[in-house]
């Protein structure tokens, strides 16, 4: 997977976080990112939450990707 662009934005209208799958309302600052895996290209929009979570956890160290609902996953993993 390639991020081709990321920045931080402010929504114009309400988003679902990637990692997260929840609401990011309108007029939040969070990331963008766009990009490609070889054969399709995505957007997503990751809340701050989700990333402190995944900064603290190193969820991208060792190469690991963000899979849609992951940081619930592992909340959930690290909890049991």
């Amino acid at each position: 997977m390639s991020i081709t662009f990321s920045k931080t934005v402010k929504t114009k209208k309400d988003h679902s976080c990637f990692t997260c799958c929840e609401t990011i309302p309108k007029g939040t600052l969070t990331e963008f990112s766009w990009g490609n895996d070889g054969v399709y290209w995505w957007r997503t929009y990751i809340c701050d939450p989700c990333l402190l979570y995944i900064s603290e956890n190193d969820l991208l160290e060792d190469g690991n990707w963000l899979d849609e609902g992951c940081v619930d996953e592992h909340r959930r993993w690290a909890a049991s």
